[in-house]
């Protein structure tokens, strides 16, 4: 179970009874390894560890390209379902909507005009943000970036990969992120 979630997730590990550690190929800077009953709670746990927090139920989306947005349908719909506030730029809001989702669109960084990403972030009214590049075009990047930054900038949590945040609201579908148990090795 454990060596499936991390080859779905495309993390090395080192596998025991019930924990995974995960490698230094992780997308980030640094590893960290937690234990849990479940993989759902040791990923949660490892989030948690990092100063990953979920306190605000609004979330800001830019899915990618066009041709991966049906993968992110689930995930979308799962957000919906929990409550979240949900906010996109304009080619994911209008596949959101076109999929029944009720949606605010926010402007590009670049683009300038309200509303827009960036102000959202600063000013607290984005609680998690989920983007993904949809090509390596300078404005693209560029865009990216700054929302990105604006995110790690003003403390909001940021997911760039669709199997992690995929496993992430699994795990919050089992799991209430702010009342997980800390366990000591023994007892796993």
């Amino acid at each position: 179970m454990v060596q499936a979630f991390c080859d779905k997730v495309g993390y090395p590990v080192i596998i025991r009874p019930s924990y995974v550690l995960f490698g230094a190929a992780i997308a980030s800077t640094g590893e960290v390894g937690c234990i849990g009953a479940e993989m759902e709670e040791a990923l949660l746990s490892a989030l948690r560890s990092v100063g990953f927090k979920l306190g605000k139920k609004s979330v800001l989306i830019s899915t990618g390209p066009a041709e991966e947005k049906m993968a992110w349908l689930p995930i979308l719909l799962r957000l919906k379902e929990m409550g979240y506030k949900l906010h996109a730029t304009s080619g994911t809001a209008r596949f959101m909507r076109a999929n029944g989702m009720e949606v605010e669109t926010l402007r590009w960084p670049l683009e300038g005009g309200r509303p827009n990403c960036i102000e959202h972030i600063k000013s607290g009214k984005i609680g998690l943000v989920i983007n993904v590049p949809k090509s390596n075009e300078e404005e693209e990047l560029s865009n990216d970036y700054l929302i990105r930054r604006a995110a790690v900038d003003n403390g909001v949590p940021l997911l760039t990969n669709l199997k992690l945040t995929e496993r992430l609201f699994e795990a919050l579908n089992i799991y209430d992120f702010d009342k997980l148990p800390v366990r000591e090795w023994g007892d796993i």
